[in-house]
């Protein structure tokens, strides 16, 4: 039976048909089972739609999964916008304390809606897959007024706790700022401590993310007297609450408004007694968060917190002074080593570092029959070979530097490379040649002899000047320093004399002996070597034939055991000759 081609044609079209209408079919069901198959966080959909408080569902990686309306309403999102993560974070201060918690569970607060929002977060497993809920309420505001609340009563006493765990400086203000970071949550944590001293406020800040890399820094900033917020505070002793920092046009902050461009601000004076130690500071970058209420919670902290500053720093200062003592009765051990010059410059060197927080420590002696000031091995925080090779400087008769160096003069400077009075003096190129930044070069003067400077540079915290107090410290180390080594010098010439004298009575008395030429240039060689502590020595002979000093071969002294390779003859014409 043969087939019909049309029927064959029919039969092939209905298939057609057919498959492209199944595909179409699979093509629209297709997102319908990739939706339910990706929304592991759906058992808690129904929970979040008719919750109360705000309430977020983030996957892990940091994908928003569902967010309800309340949380719509306080993130001001359109209808059909649905954030990412780095969206929400951007409506929220600081926005580190949220992110920690869509990445683990916890709890913590932060500014939202120009609010104080309490937030806490949960982890979920939701079948095969883990999800973090983040649910976020305002307290209520009966608890904020005349009462505080559970968890401000809480911070309370850990603050407390803390304050008196340590009597440590650093430890305490850490402390003090992590705890008020939880009470207030604010883009500015701040303790500005007032030097008598430089006559300024110094800054101590906390720096990084919670729970990551958090961390104390002292600011290079310092504030003047009556700058900005913080003179106010150390003016009025009254504090200051500024919800829109713009509205406020007869004072403006102290910090860098770069880094820190604050929008509203609150702070207080630390008082003890009648004395001001410094100021509690907290900015933030979102208008209207601190209020009246923030300041009277705060109030009830702030008199603990400037006990407890200031019994850390009497605990420093007799801390300090402490090691003061102990470093400077060492300094009498260094008379045990005058034998040894090395050894005695080490013992000082050693007994002094502790004593003052720098980089670069050690001492430079003039040469008066050279008129070259050398450094000494050796020297905190340099090479030995740096020192041996390139730290010295010439001082010309005459010059400035020569001057300065007869009158005794203390030279100080915050950048010793770049400092016009360093230039001056000839020290500029030694100021390079080490990186010198804060350097101070203090006088080592006995019995009205000058005999070189006692040398501090580049503070170790960053600190960009010497206080008065390290300037103290640095003359009393320098004035029981001088002696010793004077002493040391006067010890160690009668002995290099005795040495030179014992070198030529040997050396005498080989030329008298049988020796021959060859044993005495030998021998005589080596002891002028040894003497004059070089590493080469050699005897040249003239010949007067060709009019040139030939190197004697058997005279050739070296302590390292390499051998001259150029230096053969030398041309009695040679004007270096």
């Amino acid at each position: 039976m043969e087939s019909n081609p049309y029927v064959l044609g029919l039969v092939l079209i209905v298939v057609g048909v057919a498959f492209w209408l199944l595909t179409r079919l699979l093509l629209r069901s297709a997102p319908t089972f990739r939706a339910a198959d990706e929304n592991p966080s759906t058992p808690v959909k129904g929970v979040l739609s008719h919750h109360q408080d705000a309430m977020i569902v983030v996957q892990m990686g940091g994908r928003v999964a569902q967010i309800n309306q309340r949380a719509r309403e306080l993130f001001r999102l359109e209808e059909h916008e649905f954030p990412d993560l780095e969206l929400l974070a951007r409506r929220v201060r600081p926005s580190e304390e949220f992110l920690t918690l869509c990445a683990a569970e916890g709890q913590g607060r932060f500014i939202l809606d120009g609010r104080l929002a309490e937030a806490t977060s949960y982890m979920l497993q939701t079948g095969s897959h883990s999800v973090i809920v983040v649910t976020i309420r305002f307290p209520e505001l009966a608890a904020r007024q005349g009462n505080v609340d559970a968890q401000s009563l809480q911070i309370f006493t850990q603050m407390t706790q803390d304050m008196g765990a340590s009597l440590d400086f650093n430890a305490t203000l850490e402390s003090i700022l992590e705890n008020v970071g939880k009470l207030l949550p604010a883009d500015l944590l701040e303790v500005a401590m007032w030097d008598a001293t430089g006559e300024c406020f110094v800054p101590y800040r906390m720096i990084g993310s919670p729970g990551i890399d958090r961390h104390l820094e002292v600011a290079k900033q310092r504030y003047g007297r009556g700058e900005g917020f913080t003179g106010y505070l150390a003016r009025e002793r009254q504090p200051l609450v500024i919800p829109d920092v713009s509205a406020r046009t007869d004072i403006h902050q102290a910090a860098d408004r770069t880094a820190f461009p604050l929008r509203s601000y609150l702070g207080l004076p630390l008082m003890t007694g009648d004395d001001l130690i410094g100021t509690l500071e907290l900015g933030s970058l979102t208008v209207n968060t601190f209020s009246v209420e923030d300041l009277e919670m705060l109030q009830l902290v702030a008199g603990q917190a400037a006990t407890a500053i200031h019994n850390a720093l009497l605990y420093q200062q007799e801390q300090r002074r402490s090691a003061e003592l102990s470093g400077l009765s060492q300094l009498a051990q260094a008379f045990s080593s005058v034998r040894e010059p090395l050894g005695m410059f080490g013992k000082l060197v050693e007994s002094t570092a502790p004593l003052l927080r720098v980089n670069i420590l050690g001492f430079l002696l003039y040469n008066e029959a050279t008129h070259f000031l050398n450094g000494q091995n050796p020297f905190f925080g340099l090479p030995a070979s740096f020192i041996e090779t390139f730290y010295r400087v010439q001082i010309p008769p005459g010059s400035p530097a020569e001057q300065s160096l007869l009158d005794q003069d203390v030279i100080i400077t915050e950048n010793a490379m770049e400092d016009p009075q360093w230039i001056t003096l000839g020290y500029n190129n030694l100021a390079q040649g080490a990186s010198l930044r804060d350097t101070v070069l203090v006088p080592l003067a006995s019995g009205g002899r000058m005999l070189g400077y006692l040398q501090a540079s580049n503070h170790s915290d960053g600190s960009s000047s010497f206080t008065q107090d390290e300037l103290h410290l640095l003359m009393i180390i320098a004035n029981q320093t001088a002696p010793i080594i004077e002493n040391a010098t006067l010890v160690q010439q009668p002995r290099e004399r005795a040495q030179r004298a014992e070198a030529l009575r040997r050396i005498s008395s080989l030329t008298s002996s049988t020796a021959t030429l060859d044993e005495i240039l030998h021998f005589s060689v080596q002891e002028l070597a040894r003497l004059l502590g070089a590493e080469f020595g050699a005897a040249f002979l003239l010949n007067t034939n060709r009019s040139e000093l030939q190197l004697h071969q058997g005279s050739l002294f070296s302590s390292t055991g390499a051998q001259p390779e150029r230096i053969m003859r030398l041309l009695v014409e040679d004007p270096q000759f």
